[in-house]
């Protein structure tokens, strides 16, 4: 099924019957405030928060309406093609198809979440593909190396609370695919937990705003290709 996929505050959104929902990849489970959420004409029965982590947490870091989360329990069900250039996301099994010109990379699962081989900085890291992160992280400040600083990153995580970090704009490639993120580094227990799985980064959502991304979980596939242009 298809429906409206937008960009706010940093952050995307799907827009269903019941409202407007943050799309979390990295979020291995789902939520709403009325406890349901409808895809492709069938409600699902869903948590009203996970632990911490409720419509009142997510408005710390957006201002604009939502109604919950939708995370890979469902994302990863069939599939799912997040076609922010073209304003849609694509939830369910016609999601597995990419075109002949998508560049196609294999994809584990690690705790529900997506994490895929990457090069950052010229140097080849597992990351964490996580649509719920505004900005992307580093758990190394060695894969910075050399590249001036820019600025910093005030953010907000519901596990990890505030976070603030000097930025770095980074080169990314996925399959040979390359895009450029402004990224933070993760310290302490959140760079900890990443690296005991073997994962050295997070990619947010700024592959998104000019390529088109497709996750099938059950093949273990990402793919990545830009849209035709107009």
């Amino acid at each position: 099924m298809q429906y409206p996929f937008v960009a706010s505050e940093n952050h995307v959104f799907v827009d269903l019957a019941e409202g407007r929902f943050l799309v979390d990849t990295g979020s291995p489970l789902s939520f709403a405030a009325n406890g349901s959420l409808t895809i492709g004409g069938r409600t699902h029965a869903v948590a009203r928060k996970l632990g911490a982590f409720d419509v009142e947490t997510i408005g710390r870091l957006v201002t604009g309406p939502c109604e919950g989360l939708i995370g890979m329990d469902l994302l990863g069900a069939g599939g799912v093609i997040l076609d922010l250039p073209g304003g849609v996301i694509h939830i369910g099994p016609p999601a597995n198809a990419a075109p002949d010109r998508a560049a196609v990379c294999p994809m584990r699962s690690v705790l529900g979440t997506p994490v895929v081989s990457t090069v950052v900085n010229g140097r080849r890291v597992d990351a964490v593909f996580d649509t719920g992160a505004q900005y992307g992280y580093l758990c190394d400040a060695a894969l910075a190396a050399g590249l001036p600083q820019d600025g910093a990153i005030d953010d907000y995580n519901p596990v990890l609370g505030e976070m603030h970090s000097p930025a770095w704009r980074v080169v990314v490639s996925i399959a040979g695919v390359e895009f450029e993120d402004r990224v933070g580094l993760l310290t302490g227990l959140g760079a900890s937990m990443l690296q005991m799985i073997g994962v050295s980064a997070v990619i947010g959502c700024a592959m998104l705003r000019d390529h088109v991304v497709a996750l099938t979980p059950n093949r273990g596939e990402l793919a990545i290709w830009q849209p035709p242009p107009g």
